[in-house]
């Protein structure tokens, strides 16, 4: 058979086909595609303007604006919610690979900078954090978790043998 067509509300870029952006609820999509293109021209010219060819620029644009789709897509499917408060430890064991003290930290050092409290009391242990999509959170959290396997990923064949023997 002959090249598939993307589904209904996506865009294809090369080998890329991205998930459509609209939100759940919304009867055109024209906007939206729109904005997304416009985004991809964007990346790029950024990346043209960097050195890279026009090839690997509309790679990396494709890559850019796939990921952005996908963000959107995990964003509008989590729930809302909006009774829950969470202390930075908590919220560090939700979504750990995020950096919660960091930006919590920067924040801290820029109000101060100002004669300001803005997150003191979040560093300090009070629960006072209320996310309203933490299936986001923790979604993006894993996405961006590039921490290797516990054991290193090696494969120990020592390991195999006293197994063995056991």
């Amino acid at each position: 058979g002959g090249p598939v067509a993307p589904p209904e509300g996506s865009t294809a870029f090369g080998n890329l086909t991205l998930p459509g952006t609209c939100l759940p609820g919304t009867a055109d999509c024209t906007q939206q595609l729109a904005d997304r293109e416009a985004l991809r021209r964007y990346f790029v010219r950024l990346h043209v303007l960097s050195g890279y060819t026009e090839a690997e620029a509309a790679e990396a644009a494709a890559d850019a604006v796939w990921v952005e789709s996908l963000l959107m897509r995990w964003k509008a499917q989590a729930k809302f919610q909006h009774r829950d408060r969470y202390t930075l430890e908590r919220l560090e064991d939700l979504a750990g690979s995020l950096p919660w003290r960091r930006l919590f930290t920067y924040i801290q050092d820029g109000c101060t900078l100002y004669g300001a409290s803005c997150s003191n009391s979040l560093l300090t242990g009070e629960d006072r954090i209320v996310p309203t999509k933490p299936l986001f959170l923790q979604k993006l959290s894993a996405a961006l978790d590039t921490s290797p396997p516990a054991d290193g990923g090696a494969d120990d064949d020592d390991d195999d043998e006293e197994e063995a023997s056991v």
